[in-house]
C-alpha cells in the first residue's frame, strides 16, 4: 500500500494538496490521486486513477510495478520532479497468506451486488474511492478510505472518512465526513453523495450495498493472514486536551493505520465547512511513525491547500498550520499512546486499524519512506 503527497521534505509543510492512495499484490495494480492547487483566487481541483500504476500522482506523474525484490520493491517512474515522498506498507508472505487488488464499478443500483471474484475469505479490506466513474480526469476533489476486518462475515466491523474540495469556488468549499459503520462514503459539491456497506464475506468474495446510485468505481486491498493474527478496528478521536490514547482494541497491537478528519463533529454527519477541512492517513508499528495529512482552508479568500509528510504523529489543522504533533507513542495491553504537544481546537474523529502477529510466525506489517524521482 502505497500513500503519496506533494512533499518533497520530511516534516516540511508543502504548497498544494497532492494526495494518491495506491494498492498492489505485484499482479494487480490500482490507485486514485486528487490535487487542489495552492494560492488561487478561486479553487483548482482535480481527480484521477489508475489500473495498472499502484503510484499514480495527478498533475506529476506515474510509477509502475517492476518486481519484488529483497526487502523492498521496484518501481518505474516517470514524472515526479520534485521527488513526491511515498510511505510505503509492506504486508510480508510470513504474515499474509492471500492478497488481492482490485477494482469495483459501483453500479447505478441501491440493491445488493456481489464481488466474486476475491479466491479467498479475507481477513481485512482497505477500501479508496475518489468519484471516478473511469479511470480518467475530473474536475473536483473527493477522496474517501475505509476499512473492514472480516470478524463476523455477515456484518462486518467497517468504517471510513470522506473528504472533498469542490472546483470553481472563490471562497473554498469543502465537504467531509467520518463514518463509524460504513465501508466507504462519498461526498461532493455540498452533500453526501453516496454509503457503501460490506456485508456477506465468503470465499468467493463480498456483497455491498450502496445507498445511492453512483456509477463511480471503488478500489480495494484485501488480505488473509496466517493462522493466529489479532485484528481490530475502532473509533479514534484526537481530545482537544491532554494526550491520544487509543482503548478498545483487546490486544497489543504490533502495527496500526488511522485516518482523520478535521471537520465533522459528530459521526455519519456530513460538514460543509464550518469546522475546516483537512484529512491524514498515519501508520506507525513499534519503531516508526508517517503521517500524511492534506488541508485545505474553508473560506479563504485566496486558496490554502498544503501536504506534509512527517516521520511523527502530526496532523494538519484546515488553515495549513499543526492541528495535532505527538512527541513520540508506544503500544500496550489495550491500544496505544501518543503524548500530544499540540492538541487541536476541536475534536477529530476517525478511524483506527490494528495489528498483531498473536504468536504466529510473522514479522510483522513493516514502514518504509521512499521519495520517487530522488
Amino acid at each position: 500500500m502505497f500513500i503519496v503527497s506533494a512533499a518533497d521534505t520530511l516534516g516540511a509543510i508543502a504548497a498544494d494538496v497532492r494526495a494518491t492512495i495506491g494498492f498492489t499484490d505485484g499482479t494487480n495494480h490500482r490507485s486514485i490521486a486528487i490535487y487542489c492547487l495552492d494560492g488561487q483566487a478561486s479553487t483548482s481541483t482535480h481527480r484521477n486513477g489508475s489500473d495498472g500504476a499502484p503510484i499514480y500522482v495527478d498533475g506529476v506523474g506515474s510509477a509502475a510495478f517492476v518486481e519484488w525484490i529483497t526487502d523492498g520493491v521496484r518501481l518505474s517512474h516517470s514524472g515526479f520532479p520534485d521527488g513526491n515522498l511515498v510511505t510505503v506498507h509492506f504486508f510480508t508472505d510470513a504474515d499474509v497468506t492471500d492478497a488481492k487488488v482490485f477494482h469495483q464499478d459501483l453500479g447505478s443500483t441501491t440493491s445488493q451486488q456481489e464481488f466474486t471474484s476475491m479466491g479467498f475469505e479475507l481477513d481485512a479490506m482497505f477500501l479508496a474511492q475518489n468519484y471516478i466513474s473511469s479511470f480518467a480526469g475530473y474536475a473536483n476533489a473527493p477522496l474517501g478510505f475505509g476499512c473492514v476486518i472480516n470478524d463476523n462475515p455477515t456484518t462486518p466491523t467497517q468504517k471510513s472518512i470522506a473528504w472533498c474540495a469542490d472546483s470553481g469556488s472563490s471562497s473554498g468549499d469543502q465537504n467531509t465526513r467520518a463514518s463509524d459503520s460504513e465501508a466507504l462514503i462519498a461526498t461532493l459539491i455540498g452533500s453526501t453523495r453516496w454509503r457503501l456497506t460490506i456485508s456477506d464475506i465468503d470465499s468467493a468474495g463480498f456483497s455491498f450495498t450502496n445507498s445511492g446510485s453512483t456509477g463511480t468505481q471503488m478500489i480495494g486491498l484485501a488480505l488473509k493472514f496466517a493462522p493466529g493474527v489479532e485484528l481490530a478496528l475502532v473509533d479514534s478521536q484526537i481530545p482537544t486536551t491532554g494526550d491520544y490514547s487509543q482503548a478498545g482494541v483487546g490486544f497489543e497491537p504490533e502495527f496500526g493505520v488511522m485516518a482523520h478528519i478535521v471537520g465533522p463533529s459528530a459521526y455519519n454527519t456530513l460538514d460543509t465547512g464550518g469546522n475546516g477541512a483537512s484529512f491524514s492517513i498515519t501508520s506507525f508499528d513499534d519503531a516508526a511513525v508517517y503521517s500524511n495529512s492534506f488541508s485545505d482552508h474553508d473560506g479563504a479568500a485566496t486558496t490554502v491547500c498544503k501536504s506534509l509528510t512527517a516521520g511523527q504523529f502530526r496532523l494538519l489543522e484546515n488553515d495549513g498550520t499543526d492541528a495535532v504533533v505527538a512527541s513520540g507513542h508506544s503500544f500496550d495491553a489495550d491500544g496505544w499512546d501518543f503524548p500530544l504537544t499540540t492538541n487541536p481546537s476541536n475534536p477529530i474523529l476517525g478511524w483506527a486499524f490494528a495489528y498483531s502477529s498473536g504468536g504466529a510466525p510473522a514479522t510483522g506489517p513493516d514502514l518504509l519512506l521512499g521519495a520517487a524521482g530522488v
